[in-house]
């Protein structure tokens, strides 16, 4: 009886293990790295976004509202539920004076995906963060707006959404 109970266990375990090795691969496929386009406007909306969080990382205001459209809506954590309209709410958080040596950080976007449809584009993505030992997680929605006039076309985020992970 042993041996059958074995040879059964073992002949079970030989029937999963594709099921599972599939499963594991398909979701490994999922996790890929982004591929930049090396062109379009995928492209434009992929580095309009790196550009922003770099200035975000930075403090760079300036550069914020270069990015940012002055009707820009937004909800985040900090919003409480609200939906915030414009640049004073954020402005705030650029006016806060960083620290002498303030943690070293860093900033990754995992799991991303463009979609542009015309002058419209948006960007999904997960935003990893590091300070100092100390991850944090956030999964990002950011709508851009191609805007101005001919030969003057700029990208320009016009809506935000940001859930924290955990």
């Amino acid at each position: 009886f042993s041996i059958s109970l074995t040879s059964m266990l073992y002949n079970a375990a030989r029937l999963v293990r594709p099921t599972l090795g599939s499963i594991a691969r398909a979701h490994l496929r999922s996790l890929r790295p982004y591929v930049v386009p090396a062109g379009g406007p995928e492209r434009e909306v992929y580095q309009a976004c790196k550009a922003l969080l770099q200035a975000i990382k930075d403090g760079d205001w300036q550069k914020y509202e270069e990015l940012v459209a002055p009707d820009c809506t937004a909800i985040e954590p900090e919003t409480m539920g609200q939906i915030v309209h414009g640049l004073p709410f954020h402005k705030h958080y650029f006016d806060i004076p960083a620290g002498e040596n303030g943690p070293r950080t860093n900033i990754t976007m995992c799991d991303v995906d463009v979609k542009v449809s015309g002058e419209m584009g948006m960007i999904t993505y997960n935003r990893l963060g590091q300070a100092d030992f100390k991850s944090s997680l956030a999964q990002e929605t950011r709508v851009w707006q191609q805007r101005g006039g001919p030969g003057m076309s700029k990208w320009v985020q016009i809506h935000f959404h940001k859930s924290v992970v955990g």
